[in-house]
């Protein structure tokens, strides 16, 4: 339940600070990059993180003998959590530093909206 309120509230703002200072008329073209680096950084992810899993879990086995396979899985893991935790750390600290101040997510008052030109320039 922790986990999902979590994740719910973090994609939330991972969408609303890939789209901030975008101009409306971008809008699509940068919820479209938003996507696409959210679905292609979850598999990278995933294939780094298993890659340290299996090379760790292979070099214990190596070390202890292959009677050792549920050491070796717990030491797999646990060096994979542990490259997890550090990568997630390295990324938070790399989005912070990246977000931008100054910008508004609202459309300004008094200011024409985007379309009305366009709507107006057809009638």
């Amino acid at each position: 339940m922790l986990i999902g309120t979590g994740i719910g509230s973090a994609a939330v703002v991972a969408v609303a600070v890939g789209q901030m200072g975008v101009e409306p008329r971008d809008a699509g073209t940068a919820g479209a990059l938003n996507n696409v680096s959210q679905q292609l950084g979850s598999a990278l992810g995933v294939a780094l993180i298993s890659t340290f899993v299996a090379t760790a879990t292979n070099h214990y086995l190596t070390d202890h003998g292959s009677t050792a396979v549920v050491g070796a899985t717990v030491h797999g893991f646990a060096i994979g959590f542990w490259w997890a935790a550090g990568l997630f750390w390295a990324a938070a600290v790399i989005c912070g530093a990246l977000i931008r101040g100054g910008t508004s997510l609202h459309h300004e008052a008094g200011q024409p909206e985007p379309l009305d030109g366009i709507v107006s320039a057809l009638i």
